[in-house]
């Protein structure tokens, strides 16, 4: 900015007369000075707001630097308390869990003294079903007895208990067997298919085939020494090969 050129330039557009330019300067120095003032006042005024401005902004600062750092203790605060309620959860699942396991020994212990006076019955009433060839009836008492013998697990008698269920189990597996070849040598489909479903029940299968096998080999025994082979001794082989013959 240079003021004698701009000072110049306002004096060729005014058109003042030269004998009133020293007036005219006079005046126009008093306004410039007037200018200037209130521009100082002007400048003064703004900074100094500015300055309240900042001040407060400041300290609007710092109160949301404080709430934040209250915000963060709080939410640390319910951290710890979702941690401590997470805890005291499992602790009251542990705890249900442990009273289950009271419960359902309290119930298995009274499920044994329920079943203490009819065990006996009802072994001996498996022993006369398994007497009478009622060998369906005996496998659906035996599986009966097998259920009532978990809840003496947990008292003296168990293993006395559990020594009758295997005598029965063998009882049973007796009379299957000896009339499961019976049926096989009088070709009696119905007595064989109560045989084969007592086998099934007890998880013993392979019974029916090794009952089978040994009363087919019985049957070409028979038959090769009604041929006049009595003294000869058949091998698997021979057997089988009579069997297929058949």
């Amino acid at each position: 900015f240079d003021p004698v050129a701009w000072l110049n330039h306002r004096l060729s557009k005014s058109s003042v007369p030269f004998e009133k330019l020293d007036q005219h300067l006079a005046s126009l120095s008093m306004s410039c000075q007037l200018l200037c003032q209130d521009t100082s006042e002007s400048i003064e005024l703004a900074s100094t707001q500015l300055v309240s401005q900042l001040t407060s902004a400041g300290q609007n600062m710092e109160r949301m630097r404080q709430e934040a750092t209250r915000g963060y203790g709080r939410l640390g605060d319910v951290l710890e308390g979702l941690k401590d309620a997470d805890d005291r959860k499992r602790s009251g699942l542990k705890g249900l869990a442990e009273i289950d396991v009271v419960k359902t020994r309290v119930e298995t212990a009274c499920n044994a003294l329920r079943e203490v006076g009819s065990w006996e019955r009802k072994v001996k009433d498996c022993e006369q079903m398994v007497h009478a060839g009622n060998l369906s009836e005996a496998l659906g008492q035996l599986q009966g007895l097998k259920g009532v013998l978990d809840a003496f697990r947990m008292l003296p008698e168990f293993a006395r208990k559990s020594e009758q269920l295997n005598q029965l189990q063998e009882q049973l597996l007796f009379s299957a067997r000896r009339r499961a070849r019976s049926a096989l040598e009088k070709n009696s489909a119905e007595e064989l298919r109560a045989c084969s479903e007592v086998f099934h029940g007890m998880q013993r299968q392979e019974e029916a085939v090794s009952i089978a096998n040994s009363v087919l080999l019985e049957l070409c025994e028979r038959a090769w020494s009604s041929q006049g082979a009595r003294d000869a001794k058949l091998s698997p082989g021979d057997v089988a090969a009579v069997a297929a013959a058949a």
